[in-house]
């Protein structure tokens, strides 16, 4: 499984045409607000974590964020809303 997905990455993120004047994400890097990414590599490398995480029957939206906090190779913001304030060109 690790061989097949060597690499692979998938990213949504959102670029402001402007400046970025206020965000609520923890993921930005200049008018880039990555909304989501997954390194596939890095995340199949914390097999500890993995097991950890399908060993769970249920979880809250809670446990998610304590979980993915500090997985490698994985960001996404789960605040039920996300800001994004611009001043445009």
């Amino acid at each position: 499984m690790k061989r097949l997905v060597k690499g692979l990455r998938i990213g949504m993120a959102v670029e402001i045409q402007g400046s970025l004047v206020q965000t609520n994400s923890p993921y930005v890097e200049g008018a880039k607000v990555t909304l989501l990414e997954m390194d596939f590599s890095e995340l199949l490398s914390n097999e500890a974590k993995l097991k950890e995480m399908a060993a769970l029957k249920s979880y809250s939206l809670e446990d998610a964020k304590k979980i993915l906090k500090d997985l490698k190779g994985f960001k996404i913001n789960l605040e039920p809303e996300l800001r994004i304030e611009f001043a445009p060109r």
